[in-house]
């Protein structure tokens, strides 16, 4: 008899490998921490380790009977849950791979997105069921939750034990197939095996500046890659829909909470909101850059609580990260230095690495990247090169190892121009809430402000805020910045914004001024 951390093991072949699985990881946490509280819902209902444990079963016997195997793909359109994330480790238990299609990317790219996966079944919370009509799903579709259309999960589940299940899945499996943003062209698929995304979970809970009492709050849809090291702690994920700030606010102070993650957008949001909050210790933002005038802002409204990382989703786990002490001595508008188990280097057009100071291509490598997009061996060879990823991000490294990013390499305004070097001295102007830089339809540079409430911008001072190398610029001005469903600034949407008034003499039809620098 073989006997794994999750009580008897499945069928064991001659051949199958040694080593660590994702689902492992899981189903040890939800058997370790009992009575503790795992989830608090979106309407207050608290749920048990040992109540998700038990459930976790008998939603990987039901899935079984459907027919759920190792290899089978399952793709997940959701709410925050917490029976979709065990339903996800039901999958996962059984040597499935995952994908998680965001709700509200818009149903014709949500229909991409499927395409991409190419699963056998689809599970769908019930209130996401009027996008169905629209995805033309290629098989059978679960409901987890009543459906008065279909059938019901939770219901089949509740027919089933909630003895331990053995964990089939072998750490070659693949775990995840997870989406790029799309923001330097289509999507593209990224795979991530049962050993590396549970190698990435571990090195996130040992490098990761964690609170002692995890007490977290998960209103993006990128806290996802935290949940296992937070259950690895015995943490407690309170659940969002979605990103509110005076509703994030208020559950913080009345729930104690302890961290949470944002995007930049989200981060000045709820800075902007009010005070510090006494309970919160660690604030993880990323996912795009943030002027230093925007992390002074914040830090002076939350206190020193902000940490921030950088990475992307082909690396399944953080490549960098400035701690709370570091946002206070280390160089400003760092984002941060390489943790371990990544290895980040800055390279040249030839794909040398270049000396500290230089700017170039930020590249990444580790044990837990994916080995190359799936299905696609076109974008696979574009995107790597000798080992390593090729992020389409400019940066340099400085001599004591903290990496700075410049931005996107396609967001470049001009040879050895970058958005933020326009960016970060127009928002540190005292008047102005947000800026972002653009090329208009002429080639000159659009700078699009938004100005604090009640406040009046004078041009004069903005233009001598901008490097004299940009040229000619254009400034208009906005009540706020386009932001993507993904929370990050949406330049795609802002460059159609200022294609559309390019021709306008001024603004006033649009409730927008504009002024150009010679």
């Amino acid at each position: 008899m073989t006997v794994g951390a999750t009580g008897p093991a499945g069928p064991e072949p001659a051949d199958a490998p040694a080593g660590l699985t994702y689902a492992e990881l899981i189903h040890a946490a939800y058997r370790r921490w009992g009575d503790r509280t795992a989830f608090v819902t979106v309407t207050g209902e608290r749920l048990t380790y040992r109540a998700c444990g038990a459930l976790l079963n008998r939603l990987t016997r039901a899935l079984q009977a459907r027919g759920v195997r190792r290899g089978s793909g399952v793709a997940f359109l959701s709410s925050n849950r917490p029976e979709l994330s065990l339903a996800v480790a039901a999958v996962l238990t059984l040597g499935g791979r995952v994908s998680l299609l965001p709700p509200l990317v818009g149903p014709e790219r949500l229909a991409r997105l499927l395409d991409l996966a190419a699963v056998e079944l689809l599970l769908v919370d019930p209130l996401l069921e009027p996008l169905l009509p629209a995805l033309d799903p290629p098989g059978p579709v679960l409901a987890v939750g009543p459906s008065a259309a279909l059938p019901d999960l939770l219901a089949e589940a509740g027919g089933q034990r909630e003895a331990a299940v053995p964990v089939l899945a072998r750490p070659e499996d693949l775990a995840f197939v997870y989406f790029t943003s799309g923001s330097t062209g289509p999507p593209k698929a990224v795979t991530a095996t049962q050993a590396a995304t549970a190698l990435g979970a571990l090195l996130l809970v040992a490098n990761v500046p964690w609170p002692a009492e995890i007490r977290f709050l998960a209103c993006t849809g990128m806290a996802q890659i935290l949940q296992v090291p937070i259950r690895l702690q015995g943490g407690c994920v309170h659940l969002h829909n979605g990103f509110d700030p005076d509703g994030a606010r208020a559950t913080v102070l009345a729930e104690g909470i302890t961290a949470t993650y944002l995007t930049p957008p989200m981060l000045l949001q709820l800075a902007r909101r009010g005070g510090p909050l006494p309970s919160l210790e660690s604030l993880f933002y990323a996912g795009t850059g943030i002027p230093p005038a925007h992390v002074a802002e914040a830090l002076d409204a939350l206190g020193p609580v902000l940490v921030q990382a950088y990475s992307q989703v082909e690396v399944n786990t953080w490549a960098t990260a400035l701690s709370q002490d570091e946002h206070r001595t280390g160089p400003p508008g760092s984002a941060g230095r390489p943790l371990p188990g990544v290895d980040v280097s800055v390279r040249d057009e030839a794909g040398d690495a270049v000396p500290p100071g230089t700017v170039g291509e930020v590249c990444l490598r580790g044990a837990t990247l994916t080995r190359g997009y799936w299905r696609d061996p076109a974008a696979t060879a574009a995107g790597w090169r000798d080992g390593w990823l090729r992020s389409g991000d400019d940066g340099r490294l400085d001599e004591d190892g903290y990496l700075h990013l410049l931005g996107r390499r396609q967001d470049r305004l001009a040879d050895g121009l970058w958005a933020r070097e326009v960016e970060d001295p127009v928002c540190a102007h005292p008047q102005v809430a947000g800026a972002a830089a653009v090329r208009g339809v002429a080639g000159e540079l659009v700078v699009t402000v938004v100005p604090r409430p009640g406040r009046q911008v004078q041009e004069a001072e903005l233009s001598r805020a901008v490097p004299d190398r940009a040229g000619p610029v254009r400034f208009r001005y906005a009540a706020a910045l386009p932001v993507a469903s993904s929370g990050k600034l949406d330049r795609a949407a802002l460059r159609t914004a200022v294609l559309a008034d390019a021709g306008a003499e001024g603004a006033a039809g649009a409730g927008e001024a504009a002024g150009v620098r010679g």
